[in-house]
């Protein structure tokens, strides 16, 4: 049995060894990261980066001596060069020159430089050329001898001299070469009598058919309404059946405004949806909309619960549109927003959040509503008035280009008509039992029963309007002269209220708060004096309230009367329909 000394010294070899296994491995490892090294620098000083670098270092160290000893350095380095390494310098500067672009050239130039490539391309053999000279010459050189008065060189093949087949090869080769160079660069091109010739040179057809390529699957319908001569129109059961096939790259457009929601596809003659939208979310007075123009208003609620709960009314409202009336994902189609020149920041960025992180889609653009109005109208340049439900704005758009800093607004819209509207009839229209409430009925009387008269003193068709201040007011202080009545939902409508309801819209106003036609004269006087005549010849209305009959009519003699213009030089264009009190509306 061991003792303890015998394991303590078996210890302490045990301790010895290991020692001596971690030193030999720390002198092994140090031995190995040598090596590597020197491998590692022989490597570099073999490469050939090491070799430039190291040459270019004593160079530069060479160099910076010249200088300290004040020897010129360009001097010292022209002196080591060779005479080949010279030549080659030489003709790598002429080379560069004869490539330079020189700018503009004419024929000449080309027919010089044809003739130097020609030149070029040339290889003599100087050696046969020697050996034929000399065996010509009778004497070794070229001599002139005198025969009669004529002077001739003295070698017997002068003029009989024929060329070998290499040389008839090389030259006939050279001739096809450049007839193949020149009917492939200026070929003339055969006609196709079966395609239809849309162009008129070669790079107008070449243009054509990179547009057709690029552009061609989006515009084909369009080609072929064009080519038919109409535009055929969908029937809903046809659009809804069409919607799920829809290519991916269509535009859903949404056209919302305060409170009537307009959404279909891009390209179509009429839209898919068409609501109110704020009896979608529950608000059914006729004279609330979905967001009010003071927004920065100071009240009990803030901006961010004022935005939370305008991105509740869109994203209801969007849904609404995707689920019922387009029949298709959000995020299968970019959309396009139209929005009012003056629209609301927030609004924006509500549709952004409803349309981006809610429905997923591809991307948002917004279009200004007036530059939309007037390309659908199937014009470039129109003076678009818009009468929405909470402002009147009026806005130039000139060859397709919104003058935003020339709008004209004002408060004078369809709201404030409803408001009006409501007042007149709770003072003067009697309401029979069991009849619906006023509020109630304001929008079908709003949309069937109102029309636009003239003033009740103005003058025949065709004669001047007046422009005594005191006519004019006695023309709007006189009694009403339509006695016809008309009955909605048992609510008794006076016939001068159907008429004068939206005189609103038109009595002359203050700056605050103008009416429709000041507005429309306010912005063309704005106008460049060269844009006036044809803007005010071109005026576009658009939005719900300029539906009421008789509204453009009006408008042309107010703005003329207004801008000191003849009757006809204002030209409204919109809905002229004729209105018989009466009888059932024409649609509009």
């Amino acid at each position: 049995m061991p003792t303890a000394a015998s394991r303590a010294e078996r210890r302490a070899r045990m301790q010895a060894l290991q020692a001596q296994l971690r030193d030999s491995s720390r002198a092994n490892r140090s031995d190995v990261l040598e090596e590597q090294a020197r491998q590692r620098e022989a490597a570099q000083k073999r490469s050939t980066a090491h070799a430039h670098k190291l040459a270019k270092a004593e160079r530069l160290l060479d160099e910076r001596d010249m200088r300290e000893r004040g020897e010129d350095v360009e001097r010292h380095r022209a002196m080591h060069y060779t005479i080949e390494e010279n030549e080659a310098w030489e003709k790598k500067l002429e080379e560069k020159e004869r490539t330079r672009d020189k700018g503009m050239i004419d024929f000449q130039d080309l027919a010089e430089r044809s003739y130097q490539r020609q030149i070029r391309q040339l290889k003599p053999d100087h050696a046969a050329y020697a050996q034929q000279k000399h065996a010509e010459a009778p004497t070794g050189e070229r001599q002139l001898l005198r025969t009669g008065e004529a002077v001739s060189p003295a070698v017997a093949s002068y003029g009989t001299h024929a060329p070998d087949e290499d040389a008839v090869d090389r030259l006939v080769s050279h001739l096809n070469h450049e007839h193949d160079q020149i009917q492939r660069r200026s070929r003339r091109r055969e006609d196709d009598l079966d395609v239809e010739g849309t162009y008129i040179n070669q790079r107008n057809k070449r243009f054509n058919r990179k547009i057709q390529r690029y552009f061609g699957e989006h515009t084909k319908e369009l080609r072929e309404n064009l080519e038919r001569g109409t535009a055929m129109h969908h029937r809903p059961a046809a659009r809804a059946l069409r919607a799920p096939l829809l290519r991916a790259d269509e535009w859903v457009v949404f056209d919302l405004g305060s409170r009537v929601c307009r959404a279909g596809f891009g390209g179509e003659a009429a839209p898919h949806a068409l609501f109110d939208a704020c009896a979608l979310v529950h608000r059914a007075d006729a004279s609330d909309a979905l967001w009010d123009l003071d927004w920065q208003r100071v009240d009990a609620r803030s901006a961010r619960e004022r935005h939370a709960e305008l991105v509740r009314r869109l994203a209801r409202i969007v849904r609404s549109v995707y689920q019922e009336h387009l029949l298709c994902e959000g995020k299968a189609h970019p959309v396009l927003v139209a929005h009012s020149p003056l629209g609301l920041e927030p609004l924006r960025r509500a549709w952004c959040d409803v349309l981006l992180r809610a429905m997923h889609a591809p991307s948002v653009s917004f279009v200004d509503t007036h530059v939309l109005c007037t390309l659908a109208a199937g014009r470039t340049s129109a003076l678009v008035v818009d009468l929405g439900h909470l402002e009147t704005c009026v806005m130039p758009v000139y060859d397709g280009r919104p003058m935003t800093p020339l709008v004209a607004t004002t408060p004078r819209a369809g709201r404030r008509l409803a408001q009006g509207l409501e007042a007149l009839l709770r003072a003067h229209a009697p309401r029979r039992d069991g009849a619906a409430e006023y509020s109630e009925a304001i929008v079908g009387i709003q949309t069937q029963l109102l029309f636009v008269g003239a003033p009740p003193d103005a003058p025949a068709a065709g004669a001047a309007w007046p422009v005594d201040p005191d006519a004019f007011a006695r023309a709007y202080a006189a009694r009403p002269t339509s006695t016809s009545e008309a009955h909605y939902r048992g609510i008794q409508v006076p016939g001068w209220l159907r008429e004068r309801a939206a005189e609103l819209l038109l009595e002359p106003g203050d700056e605050d708060e103008q009416s429709v036609s000041e507005c429309i004269a306010q912005c063309v006087r704005a106008l460049p004096r060269d844009l006036r005549r044809e803007m005010q010849a071109s005026v576009l209305l658009a939005g719900g309230t300029a539906m009421l009959p008789g509204l453009a009519r009006r408008l042309e003699a107010d703005v003329a009367r207004a801008l000191g213009e003849a009757p006809g030089a204002v030209r409204v264009l919109g809905g002229r329909t004729s209105f018989v009190p009466g009888q059932p509306r024409r649609a509009l």
